[in-house]
């Protein structure tokens, strides 16, 4: 019952990103070689899910993607599929500039001002405005104008909600459902750890497209519940 539910739900907000913001993300992806993905500072876990689903959906577009965070995200969030490849700029910045100074475009999910990335990061942002492209995917209100694509639903649960139907907007084909649906249904009756780890820990969460929809149900539902995850 949950489960239909569910799927009705999705279904009537898959339309939620305007299709004008859609057909200008489009080309940007399109010509772009290296990006880079950041969130915000203390990475929760739509922070983690958002930007860890993006990184996934473009590497199915054959796209070289980084993902840099400002500080260390919990323990409890290195499970989700790449989380461990993320390069935290407190502790790697000399690396860090190099990956950010590399990309040809900038993605930043769940913040909506660099400030918001910490110093660091928030003045590169500043700096590279206007020479970089940015896309901004947030969920969160007063969005600056540090974007060049501002995608900004405050009425959305979360940003990782944002990313979900953006990849649904991006691709030639439906993105399927069945995947998330799922997660989604589990979620309800148990924590986050324990109706998802064992799929990302699976042969078929090495496929990008599949660790995408992992990475987005769990910032999805870490909005919504708070789940004990020392266990």
């Amino acid at each position: 019952k949950k489960s239909v539910l569910l799927q009705s739900e999705v279904q009537r907000e898959v339309k939620v990103i305007d299709q004008n913001l859609i057909a200008q993300v489009q080309p940007l992806v399109a010509v772009a070689k290296r990006v880079v993905v950041i969130t915000h500072i203390s990475p929760d876990g739509d922070a983690m899910g958002s930007s860890l689903a993006m990184k996934h959906f473009l590497k199915t577009l054959n796209k070289e993607v980084d993902v840099v965070v400002p500080n260390d995200f919990p323990l409890f969030l290195a499970w989700l599929p790449g989380a461990k490849e993320d390069i935290v700029y407190d502790r790697e910045t000399e690396r860090a500039l190099e990956v950010l100074n590399a990309a040809d475009l900038v993605v930043v999910t769940d913040f909506q001002e660099p400030k918001r990335a910490g110093d660091g990061i928030g003045q590169w942002l500043e700096s590279v405005k206007g020479s970089k492209p940015i896309i901004m995917i947030d969920h969160h209100l007063h969005p600056t104008d540090m974007a060049d694509v501002t995608i900004s639903y405050p009425t959305c649960a979360s940003a990782s909600e944002l990313v979900y139907h953006l990849v649904k907007g991006l691709r030639e084909e439906q993105t399927p459902l069945p995947c998330l649906l799922a997660l989604l249904a589990k979620a309800e009756a148990m924590p986050v750890t324990c109706s998802t780890r064992a799929a990302a820990s699976s042969e078929e969460a090495a496929n990008s497209e599949t660790a995408a929809l992992i990475s987005s149900a769990v910032g999805l539902y870490s909005v919504k519940r708070s789940a004990n995850c020392a266990a």
